[in-house]
């Protein structure tokens, strides 16, 4: 099943910041570094506002893809045998996450995806391919809300 994510709240908080950062921060600097800051700033904007991550599970392995206008940026494909540890955590308030710790490469962290069921899908895997899982005191008292 493929769960996909579009994080709208870290998008505002950015732009939110953006607005700050360009009011405040350039006084006393020429207009030409100005500008040509203000493009490459706006630029990484909307590049960070078309980003979409995917996150795929299957039966034996996990794909997470980060793709730019549907264009692969970043692809990840885990074996079950390559996932050393899923942990499983709070993250802010009443959100779920999850780290999918690998033996070789970076670790992936999942959180935010629009169907809750991801992450029962998750464990599900884990007991399946007999990965070892931890959940915090905090995560087990999210379960227990649901």
């Amino acid at each position: 099943m493929t769960y996909s994510f579009n994080g709208r709240t870290q998008k505002t908080i950015i732009f939110f910041l953006l607005i700050i950062f360009s009011q405040t921060l350039f006084d006393g600097i020429g207009p030409n570094i100005y500008y040509i800051f203000k493009i490459f700033f706006a630029m990484f904007l909307i590049a960070t506002l078309l980003l979409h991550f995917d996150l795929t599970i299957y039966e034996d392995k996990i794909t997470y893809q980060i793709t730019l206008l549907n264009i692969s940026i970043y692809k990840k494909v885990l074996s079950a045998n390559q996932i050393t540890q899923m942990k499983f955590t709070r993250v802010g308030w009443s959100t779920k996450g999850t780290i999918i710790k690998t033996a070789n490469g970076l670790n992936i962290r999942v959180h935010g995806f629009s169907p809750n069921a991801v992450y029962e899908q998750l464990v599900d895997f884990a007991n399946k391919n007999n990965i070892n899982t931890t959940k915090t005191k905090n995560y087990q008292i999210l379960e227990k809300m649901n």
